[in-house]
């Protein structure tokens, strides 16, 4: 499913001039200073109509996509943000969600923010600190996403 709705029209055009800037001979220094001169401008462009406590997996992408693009997040960030366990070694039947398969109304969407605390106090109580770091960066992202739709973005990743 293909979720543009889920987007303002500055957000992709904000992403379609970082994904020009790759591509010219000077892309990388452009698409590099055009983030550090506004990330604060990306982040709000990409957090417009997605709710991190009632999204799908295919909204989180896009936006976790576009933060990857513009240099905002890590490429293990967009990999945690993005993975779908149904398409994984387990197969659709695998349940990996902690706070369950489906958001409550069947519609696939799902409070991102509570699923990556759960996931947070599995690891720490497991004791696996790596992926415990992973999580809290990732709440970070999600925390920061929230600030940005609701016109600020001062929460640091």
């Amino acid at each position: 499913m293909y979720v543009s709705d889920a987007f303002s029209s500055e957000a992709y055009r904000l992403w379609g001039q970082a994904a020009a800037a790759r591509q010219t001979a000077a892309g990388q220094s452009s698409a590099q200073e055009a983030t550090a001169a506004r990330p604060a401008d990306i982040w709000r462009s990409l957090a417009t109509g997605i709710d991190v406590h009632s999204a799908t997996l295919d909204q989180l992408s896009l936006v976790s996509q576009g933060l990857y693009d513009y240099g905002q997040i890590s490429l293990l960030d967009h990999a945690t943000l993005s993975f779908d366990p149904a398409k994984g070694a387990l197969g659709e039947s695998a349940d990996t969600y902690l706070t369950g398969q489906d958001g409550a109304d069947g519609s696939g969407k799902r409070d991102w923010v509570a699923e990556f605390e759960a996931r947070l106090t599995e690891h720490m109580e497991a004791g696996d600190s790596a992926s415990a770091a992973v999580d809290q960066r990732v709440l970070g992202i999600l925390h920061r996403l929230e600030a940005a739709a609701s016109g600020g973005v001062d929460v640091k990743v």
